[in-house]
């Protein structure tokens, strides 16, 4: 009878813990944000240069990005822009759609006229930054920062 009594009071605590972990499990539930059915993001290499860094008024400047991604990567965006002026509008603010093969140097030609006045256009003489984004999906794999000079002709 004994024995009995013991095993009717492990069964009814059996149920009680299994009726609660169904009910409280949802609350208990861990999200695991890591997907291994997902590749991790490529690993991009990116230079940004000019054939100068000294530029006077409504010159043109040729920007050549050279991009070195680890595996193919298709429709990356690379965002060029900088020269902030007048409304924080960005006098450089170019776009560009393209695909990087794995392993080699992708190269990718902006290129911008600066404008007739910098005065009027809200800058002066003086050293300003200038910045590639490489992008994917809303995501922002590598960038590169170079600086240029402007010096007004009419100084």
């Amino acid at each position: 009878m004994k024995e009995l009594k013991i095993l009717i009071i492990i069964f009814i605590t059996l149920i009680v813990l299994g009726a609660s972990f169904i009910f409280l499990a949802p609350y208990f539930q861990v999200n695991i944000s890591f997907d291994p059915t997902k590749e991790p993001p490529p690993k991009i290499e990116a230079k940004l240069s000019t054939s100068r860094i000294l530029y006077q008024n409504n010159e043109r400047v040729s920007f050549e990005a050279k991009l070195k991604a680890s595996r193919l990567v298709e429709n990356v965006t690379l965002h060029l822009y900088g020269l902030q002026g007048k409304k924080d509008r960005f006098l450089i603010d170019e776009s560009k759609s393209v695909n990087l093969e794995a392993g080699q140097e992708n190269s990718v030609i902006f290129v911008a006229r600066l404008p007739n006045c910098f005065s009027c256009a809200g800058l002066g003489s003086g050293t300003f930054p200038v910045k590639l984004e490489v992008i994917k999906n809303n995501r922002i794999l590598a960038n590169e920062v170079i600086e240029i000079h402007l010096v007004s002709a009419n100084e």
